[in-house]
């Protein structure tokens, strides 16, 4: 298949695998495939070349896939003139808000209304993010939202040499390999990811106001109609289906809803498993309040989504808490938030709660519930970092 030229960039468990299955669509009598990984530093490209400028990706049906070798580099491609290329197509993998958008200033020159740019799992409030004046409206790129059915942890197992908790075999990588190496789930071998996209809608001057009914995207034909999206839509390891822009939001917040819960709470009660919060004898109400101060928040944020015919059915207070109730009951569901607080750090519940909180605080409105979260999580994390320092100069 003739790809056309593709970047691209993140740290996130779906970089690797995404590069890879892009990758694999290129003609197979070429080594180099017609894609080039925007990688965040130049040490890491050092590592990068070190390793043969390869990616390799383990597990069920590609375990046997040919290793391609990959075209890098870790700032904006210029021509010989040192005039900047224009990424025309890019692919977006990362979870950090601060790092998403000093990527987005970093290869701002390079991106322009003729430029694609897909983003996979991106924090919550990239709305906003993309509402900072980064490019004059008659050069912003055309934007798509990416969301996996999974969770991204549960995609894949990422040997890297930052990253050992979860390496499956090693004894043969070199420590430059483990870094570009990716083990996927086996429970995910026989399977496909679901991938759903849809278009950002011509962004307005206010978020709130941004739709309306003749302004709503139609998708149908974006497989067709645009390059990037068609690629994306061959991915082997991925069912990738196009869908309206308000339906997009609703699962995303819904998401963001029962992740926020869940993940917050089993930090505050040192929660490995998240089944021991229903061990919290008021659990019924504590989790009750908490969804209905963010519906209300995400209610008066993004009025634009009451046009949908299913918002009062999702987003229904009692439905939220059976969903959270049913993830609970999973005896073998860990909290990723209660890992990384052990690493002394909360950047999920940052881009969580957080997120809750600066919508309230930018809308005017009452946020007091997951603002105390917030605190609390905040003065835990502190405490934490005290006691590991007294403990050391002990």
């Amino acid at each position: 298949m003739q790809l056309p030229r593709i970047y691209t960039l993140g740290s996130s468990p779906l970089f690797l695998l995404i590069s890879h299955e892009i990758a694999r669509l290129s003609d197979p009598s070429k080594n180099i495939p017609n894609l080039i990984l925007l990688l965040s530093d130049p040490l890491k490209l050092k590592r990068f070349l070190n390793n043969d400028s390869k990616i390799v990706v383990k597990g069920g049906s590609v375990s046997s896939d040919p290793i391609f070798q990959y075209m890098a580099a870790c700032t904006p491609p210029t021509l010989v003139t040192n005039d900047k290329i224009i990424l025309e197509n890019l692919v977006v993998m990362e979870r950090n808000p601060k790092k998403l958008l000093a990527d987005f200033k970093k290869y701002k020159g390079s991106l322009n209304d003729k430029s694609n740019v897909l983003l996979i799992n991106p924090p919550m409030g990239i709305l906003e993010i993309l509402e900072n004046k980064i490019w004059d409206d008659s050069k912003k790129p055309k934007f798509f939202l990416g969301l996996t059915d999974k969770d991204e942890q549960l995609l894949t197992v990422n040997k890297s040499i930052y990253n050992s908790n979860l390496i499956l075999n090693t004894a043969m990588l070199s420590q430059y390999s483990k870094e570009f190496s990716v083990q996927l789930n086996p429970l995910l071998w026989g399977d496909k990811i679901r991938l759903m996209i849809t278009q950002i809608p011509i962004l307005t001057t206010d978020l709130q106001s941004r739709l309306s009914f003749n302004q709503t995207i139609k998708n149908n034909n974006l497989k067709e109609q645009n390059d990037l999206i068609h690629i994306m839509s061959q991915l082997n390891k991925f069912n990738t289906s196009i869908i309206e822009f308000t339906d997009f939001q609703c699962l995303r917040l819904e998401k963001c809803i029962m992740n926020s819960c869940i993940e917050s709470l089993a930090v505050l009660f040192d929660c490995k498993y998240v089944h021991d919060l229903l061990m919290i004898k008021n659990y019924k109400t504590l989790l009750k309040v908490i969804i209905a101060e963010q519906l209300e928040i995400i209610t008066k944020s993004y009025p634009y989504l009451l046009d949908s015919t299913d918002f009062y059915t999702i987003f229904n207070v009692d439905r939220l808490y059976e969903l959270i109730i049913m993830r609970l009951q999973d005896f073998k569901s860990k909290s990723r938030a209660y890992k990384d607080m052990q690493r002394l750090n909360l950047q999920i519940i940052d881009d969580l709660n957080g997120y809750f909180v600066r919508l309230g605080y930018k809308n005017k409105i009452n946020c007091k519930w997951n603002k105390m979260l917030s605190w609390l999580l905040r003065g835990k994390l502190d405490i934490k970092k005290q006691t590991l320092k007294s403990n050391f100069h002990m």
